[in-house]
């Protein structure tokens, strides 16, 4: 379920953002970039990421007296944060300079209430709405978006006010499918356990954005260093990299799930440990494959001056691997509610990724930021392998880890190729890698469908 409807949306969004290329400018591009990235250092805060806390205590309880203690103590945490925040904002406004203003303020607004009620409805089992809603956001989006760029020609204001109205709209379905105000009762507040949630919330926050430092940091620097239309060079660069994103996205809103539950059990390492496996072949396999078809998709996906943006690719894909990787060991720190050691491992990726940026733009451009992105994940995957094994521990499979890293190395060369031979060829040997390396699930996965077929055919039988 997570896969189809967070693949419907996913996938529309990414559609999207290519409609940009030909409506709006790349300053533009790179400015709303901007925008959004910073929004995404906001909202953490003004939440304090309680979304997160609202997951992890709501999943395990069904009871609805539990329920609604979690969702009113959320939504007075939420309420309080956002009153904060309005007050600091309007100050900070009169004394800076902001475009847009009004606008950015309502996005941050919705954008810190909109996870927590997703998650909401993730942890009370309520999977449906859960990628309905995101289906719908996307759906919202794309309509308004298209009728605000083509129609009434609002660039960057348009964009800001489709996030809006989609959002609210997206909102307004959750409120009124789970009857959220039947859910908040004030008499339910809990002030204990809204002390817990933010307990285990708070630490999360400079981890978040510590997260964000490391995909994000560049566009700041990029932008000092090369300018604005440099950043929407490389906002189109790292969209194609969020095929991988969406896949880990699936797989981790699963995981998740699944590493909380079985968090307790006594074969949990040597179950972990498999995922782990077979996550890295799929993974990785992909990178392959999507590396050695990035230049061909920049030629026909994106406007024509975008197109050298394709040689940043292969480190970008690569970063995402490795976040999605520390994404699979920072489940410990959900599992175990010990939040505060998922912070460490982020600074040290958050740093790296800051100090190459100053180091590499300068001189090589936007393939610094790239090759900074990759370094930034790279180091918190390894400081999370280390630091993790208090909670469990994950044989690593080396030589199929080695063997898949020569194959992306491999296949990133043969891409720089102009020969149309020899770039056919390149996908050729990479979809032949991801074949051999995930025989295995490859043939889990067709005894599966085949098991499947034979029970429709009993069941068509049968009738």
């Amino acid at each position: 379920m997570y896969v189809v409807g967070n693949l419907a949306s996913k996938v529309i969004g990414f559609a999207l953002f290519f409609v940009y290329t030909y409506y709006i400018s790349k300053e533009n591009i790179g400015y709303f970039d901007l925008i959004m990235t910073t929004v995404s250092w906001i909202t953490p805060i003004v939440s304090l990421q309680i979304y997160d806390a609202v997951l992890r205590w709501s999943i395990n309880n069904k009871d609805e007296e539990t329920i609604k203690k979690v969702l009113t103590g959320s939504m007075a945490i939420v309420t309080c944060m956002a009153a904060l925040f309005s007050i600091l904002y309007l100050v900070a406004i009169r004394f800076l300079n902001v475009q847009h203003h009004g606008l950015i303020y309502l996005v941050i607004l919705l954008q810190s209430l909109y996870p927590v009620l997703l998650q909401f409805a993730r942890g009370i089992g309520k999977n449906g709405v859960f990628v309905l809603s995101g289906i719908l956001f996307s759906l919202f989006y794309t309509v308004i978006t298209l009728v605000v760029l083509i129609v009434f020609k609002l660039q960057i204001d348009g964009l800001l006010l489709a996030n809006i109205a989609a959002t609210l709209l997206t909102i307004l379905f959750i409120i009124i499918r789970l009857k959220i105000y039947k859910l908040i009762d004030f008499k339910a507040l809990d002030i204990k356990l809204i002390k817990n949630l933010i307990s285990f919330s708070v630490p999360l926050i400079p981890n978040t954005l510590s997260w964000w430092v490391i995909a994000t940091v560049d566009r700041f620097i990029i932008l000092y260093y090369l300018g604005a239309a440099f950043n929407g060079m490389f906002a189109i660069a790292i969209k194609f990299p969020t095929i991988l994103l969406m896949f880990s996205s699936f797989f981790n809103m699963a995981w998740q799930e699944k590493a909380i539950r079985t968090y307790e059990h006594d074969n949990r390492d040597n179950y972990y440990s498999e995922v782990f496996k077979k996550y890295f072949s799929l993974l990785f396999g992909l990178v392959v494959v999507l590396i050695s078809l990035s230049k061909p998709m920049f030629k026909y996906v994106v406007q024509s001056s975008f197109y050298d943006a394709w040689k940043l690719t292969p480190f970008l894909y690569l970063a995402v691997g490795f976040q999605a990787l520390s994404s699979f060991y920072g489940t410990g720190y959900l599992s175990s509610k010990d939040t505060k050691g998922a912070f460490t491992t982020t600074v040290y990726g958050a740093v790296i990724t800051i100090v190459s940026n100053f180091v590499l733009i300068p001189k090589i451009g936007l393939l610094g930021a790239s090759i900074s992105i990759f370094l930034g994940y790279f180091t918190m995957f390894l400081a999370r392998v280390l630091q993790t094994k208090k909670y469990f521990l994950v044989k690593l499979p080396y030589k199929q880890m080695l063997i898949l890293l020569l194959s992306v190395a491999l296949v990133s060369g043969l891409a720089f190729s102009n020969n149309p031979y020899f770039i056919a060829a390149n996908i050729i040997i990479a979809v032949s890698i991801f074949i051999g390396t995930n025989m295995e699930l490859i043939g889990q996965y067709k005894e599966k469908i085949r098991v499947q077929i034979m029970k429709n055919r009993l069941v068509a039988g049968s009738n």
